[in-house]
């Protein structure tokens, strides 16, 4: 845990402290309410909506009920239906949530829930027409489910669509859409990710995808898509779009949904109106969000259809009924709505990639060094010396951007060519700081840009230089992961370059730019919704708290053609073996909030 963090969780702490006495509480019921709130605070930091009350109730050495009964005892935690007051929620699994983590989740239910339990759209003849048309003969293997998946999306308001890299998640949308525009041809069609790259990424894959579409259909995709923030309208005044007032559009699509907080993801879904399609497209095996909340994974935990919903498919796509995953639980109001993608186009499960990123997944520490040992020519593991940067590790990070020192030396280079260039390699590393951290190897690979640009540097800046965008900020347009490179701009001095879509590029002068970081190496996390040919993948020392599973899986499948894995033998197994598990409770939240709206309509 950070510094940061536990200062905010004892100053939380203090105040829970400060109040309790000004009320009267008795001293029992003030040490249980700090240590609540204490760690409620922490978790909460560290991307959990809430705190389990055992984990309270063992480090108070008391029972799970008095613990219970005690915090209840105070004016400052309340159950769900007398939350209105109180400034942390106490539901009955015996999760503890600050007041604002509970309501988000139950707001983001309840939306859900009614795009569940929705009157599904009518299917006429030309949408599974489409779909006859485009899917053609039907195999029982992963284009069954991109199959499926197009045929769930005519009928279903909320459509879930869970697979990794490589499994055809862009080319099932680009498809089910044009199937959706020959059903519905006026209806208007958003596309989003969360990120500007993850933004791009997606406009790039649907063009690509969608050869083989009729034109009269694909001109109609040929839509830009955009972040999820500037989708909203986010201004200095907060969201335009919002639960009071509604998005333009009958279908909205969101690419990498997996780092969608609960915050945001509850702010997007309540403002797109009840009759829209939502199609959420991403990777339960990913990491969660950098905010609080595991939307994603909880909307991911079980898939299957009920038997109507399996003749309906069965009827619009020509897959056979038996080939139709049945329920895991057919009193799950999620049941009808989420399919997994599990066949890789990419690397094929012989490849080095796919076989490590296997390994990783099924939690097979042994499998992952057997697959890094394999000498496959996709994947190179290199052991570092000790927990530092040595020049030997230097020199070959260094080489994966020769290209790109090489081009940004030119004086006559532009800006787009740069940019491309510079996405063909990444650093990735798990932490911001310490010897492998994103702040000590960013330092050592700037230093051969630094070296070119003797005599012409300005302070940080230099030609060359790639920045990250931390923060959003709607007036300039830019958006925290937005990538910029800095070059001379005539006789002006230095210009920061980003991409700006189907406009090509735009710059700014250093000294406008929201906050930013050298972007040689970026964690993990900020690396979500990118892709690029090659990526090198930096562990820390073996104890760290942020290995896990989802990490380096995450990490790994950011390569199109190869992995650099700099790790000792015990950090990648540590990872492996550490399986993230963020406490929610949204399923929960979705079965009472579905159970009040009564049965769901079937298809």
């Amino acid at each position: 845990m950070t510094p940061v963090t536990m200062d905010i969780a004892e100053a939380f702490a203090a105040r829970l402290v400060q109040w309790a006495r000004r009320c009267g509480c008795a001293e029992p019921d003030i040490a249980v309410l700090a240590m609540a709130g204490r760690r409620v605070a922490q978790l909460t930091e560290q991307g959990h909506v809430g705190v389990a009350l055992d984990e309270i109730a063992a480090l108070l050495q008391q029972p799970e009920h008095t613990v219970r009964d005690l915090l209840l005892a105070t004016p400052f935690v309340a159950i769900p239906t007398q939350r209105s007051h109180a400034i942390m929620v106490l539901d009955d699994a015996n999760r503890l949530y600050l007041h604002r983590y509970f309501d988000y989740e139950e707001r983001l239910a309840r939306r859900i829930a009614v795009a569940l339990r929705a009157a599904p759209p009518v299917v006429g003849a030309a949408g599974p027409s489409m779909l006859a048309e485009l899917f053609g003969t039907v195999v029982v293997d992963g284009a069954q489910w991109q199959r499926l998946a197009a045929a769930l999306a005519l009928g279903r308001r909320l459509v879930v669509i869970s697979g990794g890299p490589g499994t055809g998640k862009t080319t099932t949308v680009a498809r089910l859409l044009a199937c959706l525009v020959a059903e519905q041809p006026n209806c208007q069609i958003a596309l989003a990710a969360p990120t500007g790259k993850a933004a791009a990424r997606l406009g790039t894959a649907i063009v690509e995808k969608s050869v083989g579409i009729p034109e009269a259909l694909r001109e109609r995709l040929a839509r830009t898509p955009t972040t999820v923030h500037r989708l909203l309208g986010f201004g200095t005044r907060g969201f335009r779009y919002h639960a009071g007032h509604r998005l333009p559009y009958d279908v909205v699509v969101v690419d990498e949904a997996s780092m969608l907080d609960v915050s945001l993801a509850t702010q997007l879904l309540e403002a797109i109106p009840d009759h829209a399609r939502i199609i959420l497209l991403g990777d339960r095996e990913q990491l969660e969000a950098v905010e609080s909340g595991s939307v994603f994974a909880q909307l991911c935990l079980t898939h299957g259809m009920s038997e109507r919903t399996r003749e309906a498919l069965s009827r619009w796509s020509g897959v056979p009924v038996s080939a139709i995953d049945a329920p895991v639980d057919d009193d799950d109001p999620l049941k009808d709505s989420v399919i997994w993608f599990t066949r890789n186009y990419r690397f094929g499960r012989d490849s080095g990639i796919g076989q490590l990123a296997l390994s990783v997944q099924a939690g097979d520490a042994a499998r992952t060094v057997r697959a890094l040992t394999a000498q496959d020519v996709g994947l190179e593991w290199i052991v570092p010396t000790g927990r530092r940067l040595t020049d030997a590790l230097v020199q070959r990070l260094r080489r994966g951007y020769a290209a790109y020192y090489a081009a940004a030396a030119q004086s006559d280079v532009d800006a787009s060519s740069l940019l491309r260039i510079f996405d063909d390699f990444r650093v990735l590393a798990a932490t911001r700081e310490g010897t492998l951290g994103v702040q000590a190897i960013n330092a050592v690979l700037a230093t051969p840009m630094r070296d070119a640009a003797k005599g012409m540097e300005n302070g940080a800046w230099y030609v060359g230089r790639p920045v990250l965008v931390t923060r959003n900020d709607p007036v300039l347009g830019l958006y925290n992961g937005d990538i910029g490179i800095a070059l001379r701009h005539g006789d002006s001095g230095l210009r920061v370059w980003f991409a700006n879509g189907e406009l090509g590029v735009r710059s700014f002068a250093p000294s406008q730019l929201p906050p930013h970081e050298t972007a040689f190496a970026m964690t993990v996390h900020k690396s979500q919704g990118s892709e690029f040919r090659h990526v090198a993948v930096v562990l820390p020392d073996e104890q760290s708290p942020v290995l896990s599973r989802e990490l380096l899986y995450t990490g790994i499948t950011r390569a199109r053609d190869t992995v650099i894995l700099v790790g000792r033998q015990p950090a990648i197994e540590a990872a492996v073996r550490r399986a993230g598990n963020r406490l929610s409770g949204l399923r929960d939240r979705i079965r009472e909030q579905s159970a009040r709206l009564g049965a769901q309509t079937p298809l």
